[in-house]
């Protein structure tokens, strides 16, 4: 499969601090879709806080994926990797909202699932609606704010919004999202941006104290996953059950990577064919997920290491 460089594309409603930001990741950014990338982080000195906001973020920790328009960055002090995704689709805001964002981050680099996090939280249905009115998107109007019995999600009640997942330690559990068991999460709007952050100890784990046993000298690999909606009809619906493609009618997968990485073959990457826009439409007009999966490598730094991005 041939390489393809997709040029960067940038709204003119952006503000000048993000297009600040942009500016500053822009020559990593553009090819990036069709490469492996490596990602070195730069150390910092204070942790960041995680509250679905970008502030404390250095410069050049952040990847502009420029065909899925989305965010993606990675840092680190002594403690903990900090991971934050960000984008303008209410669409997919909503689908994490319904059906969660997916963290899978290997110590050894690779693509391995043995540790997991999920996350199905952010902005309210209600602030979602409001930013896809901005956008011109309508599809958010036509479905009730406070939909009982249309959907996960589609109350705001999420009753276990932080799952953790480590393989030969821990089962899938539900953990508090401020740390106090390791990880801790958090999703809100920055701005007109869907801002989701994390951040992971890089210790061992413990006893209620979840960790990556991470090694200084190995990258990270780390999976953001999004818009796999696997879940059955709600109450009230009529048709068949909704598995991984989505709603019936929808297709599932399609803004994922195909087989061997993303385009150009390479292990790490993102996106897919179709751009990953996430707005397929489905029956009476809501658009179906399309699920989205983008990994990187994360090279973690030492205390004299600054910031840098290079395509492998």
């Amino acid at each position: 499969m041939m390489e393809r460089e997709v040029p960067m594309r940038l709204d003119a409603r952006m503000s000048f601090i993000v297009i600040a930001a942009l500016v500053s990741v822009l020559p990593a950014a553009s090819p990036v879709s069709g490469k492996t990338v490596e990602l070195t982080s730069h150390r910092i000195d204070q942790p960041i806080q995680v509250d679905g906001a970008r502030i404390g973020w250095p410069d050049r920790s952040i990847l502009f994926f420029s065909e899925e328009e989305v965010f993606i960055g990675a840092t680190n002090d002594a403690d903990n990797l900090y991971l934050i995704l960000q984008f303008r689709n209410p669409d997919w805001a909503r689908w994490i909202r319904m059906g969660g964002l997916t963290i899978y981050v290997d110590p050894e680099g690779k693509k391995g699932k043995d540790f997991k996090l999920k996350f199905t939280g952010g902005p309210t249905m209600k602030e979602i609606t409001a930013a896809s009115g901005k956008s011109g998107s309508g599809q958010d109007r036509r479905m009730p704010e406070n939909s009982e019995g249309r959907g996960p999600g589609a109350n705001d009640e999420v009753e276990n919004p932080f799952l953790c997942y480590q393989k030969k330690y821990l089962a899938e559990k539900a953990i508090p999202m401020d740390g106090s068991e390791g990880p801790a999460a958090a999703g809100a709007m920055d701005k007109e941006f869907f801002v989701y952050e994390f951040s992971i100890p890089l210790k061992e784990s413990t006893v209620k104290m979840f960790g990556l046993g991470a090694k200084p000298d190995k990258p990270i690999g780390v999976g953001f996953i999004w818009g796999d909606m696997e879940m059955k009809k709600p109450e009230g619906m009529g048709g068949r059950d909704m598995g991984g493609g989505g709603f019936p009618g929808g297709g599932g997968g399609g803004g994922g990577l195909p087989p061997g990485g993303g385009p150009g073959g390479g292990d790490f990457g993102g996106g897919g064919p179709d751009g990953g826009s996430g707005r397929r439409r489905g029956p009476g007009g809501m658009s179906t997920p399309e699920k989205q999966e983008i990994w990187v490598k994360v090279q973690l730094a030492g205390p004299d290491q600054k910031s840098s991005v290079e395509d492998k």
